[in-house]
């Protein structure tokens, strides 16, 4: 990468390989939400070095906001196979597809009807369900959403 990475959040994660592939990769985002930012990729080696997937920095939905350090604003479902960012409206998601690069959930970004600048984005898999939350730096409380079977997010009624 030739440009400073300024705000960022790491998210490392296994995916499965498609059937003509013998082995896992390890595949490695970086999370820029600045204003021409991105989430990078790379494919990880087995002593740890980093290759760039192609087509990386895929491009955000939802960037900018209040992050001016390490927010937790990158987490990974492994149900799912999504990748999802806190943002400044919402929470955006990417299905990882087998060779690391993404692709833009419809609907990205999700937003509920409070809040603003999406911090500390985690999901919880709990059963066959999937649920994602993230931390409104704006006003302070937890939103809430429930992941349908393509990554795209409901709001959670108690949220």
């Amino acid at each position: 990468m030739t440009k400073s990475i300024v705000a960022l959040a790491l998210g490392l994660l296994l995916v499965g390989p498609g059937a003509a592939v013998a082995k896992k990769k390890t595949f490695v985002y970086v999370h820029d939400r600045q204003a021409g930012g991105g989430v990078y990729g790379f494919v990880m080696d087995k002593v740890g070095g980093l290759t760039p997937i192609p087509g990386s920095p895929f491009a955000l939905v939802d960037e900018g906001g209040n992050c001016g350090a390490n927010c937790q604003t990158l987490t990974y479902s492994k149900k799912r196979k999504t990748l999802y960012a806190g943002g400044p409206t919402g929470v955006s998601a990417w299905t990882v597809n087998p060779d690391g690069t993404l692709t833009v959930v419809p609907g990205s970004p999700f937003t509920p009807s409070g809040g603003g600048d999406f911090l500390g984005t985690g999901v919880v898999e709990a059963g066959k369900r999937v649920f994602v939350y993230s931390a409104s730096f704006e006003d302070g409380n937890v939103y809430g959403w429930a992941a349908n079977g393509d990554g795209s997010l409901v709001d959670l009624a108690s949220s």
